[in-house]
């Protein structure tokens, strides 16, 4: 039965939304700012939409998905989050509208434009806008207004980017052999070994942005924490992993960060 709900909660892309959400919220936290609960809501659900589209759309067209089980399932969490986003898209401010219609035109491109710039087709360039989407709603739309958006947080969108960029590619290795895109993935143009210390670079430009942050004690040691098990999936997803640590464990490195951050926190509360 726990094998059956796991199996569930990677393909409905649960782990996917849970990870954003995470990230959005540890974030907000090394800023010393807060999410507010609507806008967690509307990030889980808008997450579940966007992937469950983009992964099961033609499946469920098609009628490629054999299990009836699941084909319900999946087409009521998508019809769910999708009614969730709605509702709470009244409550977002004039620069959340602004900041989602960036991520929506991005995120369009990646799925419906072949030939656009940032679309899946483009290997080089189709991780560049996974991370820049996820940088958008995970730092900058939490914030309700433009004035919000200071120097410290631009400068964590950048450090944001960087995280996802290496947060990516043990996924793009995990593809590499099933991609046959246009314009070749930075995995398949590097190699693995290659890819792994562009991995780590991308890692360490992170942390080292995330260090130029006014932060306390507790929040250096959840980031330190953060980094070096980080740092160690990394290595495991392009070296040994199968690919259940990739879609599981590395996925899960932002929720690890945010229960790093609470623990340390209430350490030295």
């Amino acid at each position: 039965m726990s094998s059956k709900w796991l199996d569930f909660y990677l393909k409905s892309s649960m782990h996917v939304a849970l990870a954003v959400v995470a990230l959005a919220s540890s974030n907000a936290f090394y800023l010393n700012k807060q999410v507010s609960l609507e806008y967690v809501i509307w990030l889980f659900s808008a997450t579940l939409l966007f992937y469950n589209s983009l992964k099961y759309f033609q499946p469920l067209l098609t009628n490629k998905i054999r299990s009836k089980r699941l084909r319900t399932a999946l087409v009521l969490i998508t019809l769910v989050a999708a009614l969730v986003c709605l509702f709470l898209f009244q409550t977002f401010s004039t620069a959340q509208y602004a900041l989602t219609g960036i991520a929506l035109a991005l995120g369009s491109s990646y799925v419906l434009s072949p030939n656009a710039l940032f679309s899946r087709e483009n290997g080089l360039l189709k991780t560049l806008t996974v991370a820049l989407v996820w940088a958008i709603v995970t730092v900058l739309m939490p914030n309700n207004s433009w004035v919000d958006i200071g120097a410290t947080t631009w400068l964590q969108f950048v450090a944001t980017i960087f995280w996802v960029l290496a947060l990516m590619l043990p996924f793009e290795l995990k593809d590499a052999a099933l991609d046959r895109l246009t314009y070749r993935t930075i995995v398949q143009q590097l190699g693995p070994n290659k890819s792994h210390y562009l991995a780590q670079l991308f890692l360490a430009l992170w942390f080292i942005g995330m260090l130029v942050l006014r932060l306390r004690l507790d929040q250096y040691l959840a980031l330190i924490s953060t980094y070096a098990i980080s740092a160690v999936f990394i290595r495991i997803g392009m070296f040994k992993a199968r690919d259940f640590f990739v879609v599981f464990w590395v996925e899960a490195l932002p929720v690890i960060g945010l229960i790093a951050y609470v623990g340390f926190y209430l350490w030295f509360k």
